[in-house]
């Protein structure tokens, strides 16, 4: 086909139903990265590094880099449970020790919720003095 580049064609349907000439390689270049950092004071630095730094809600913009950092609270994955390993989901003795081939990690609850919460005022707790505490 005329125009079609590596499988793409030339023109793109979109959900509006309009006709808009697509990019030859849409894909090869991000609009935006994202760097998620262990922690506050680490995403400060990343982003010190990157330069041009403006610290919003939850994130510190680096638009000269097109670039984001964020962070997270806490441990986010955990190892699987041994059940998680064994086929019927139950650990008996003939099945120990338990030695997986390929680890498996799972989400912990609750790790990224604090960031979450973090700034929004109605998730503040008060003190017997009314005053906000967190």
């Amino acid at each position: 086909m005329p125009g079609a580049v590596r499988g793409f064609p030339a023109l793109l349907l979109c959900r509006d139903l309009r006709v808009v000439p697509t990019h030859p390689a849409p894909f090869l270049e991000p609009k935006m990265r994202l760097i998620i950092a262990e922690k506050p004071s680490v995403a400060q630095a990343i982003a010190g590094v990157i330069g041009g730094a403006k610290r919003s809600d939850g994130y510190i913009d680096c638009p000269q880099a097109k670039t984001r950092v964020t962070w997270c609270f806490g441990h986010l994955l955990e190892q699987a449970k041994p059940e998680d390993y064994v086929a019927g989901g139950k650990v008996l003795a003939s099945h120990l020790p338990v030695i997986p081939t390929d680890w498996k990690l799972s989400p912990r609850d609750g790790g990224a919720s604090k960031q979450a919460s973090q700034g929004d005022p109605r998730s503040a707790k008060r003190s017997r003095r009314g005053r906000q505490r967190r």
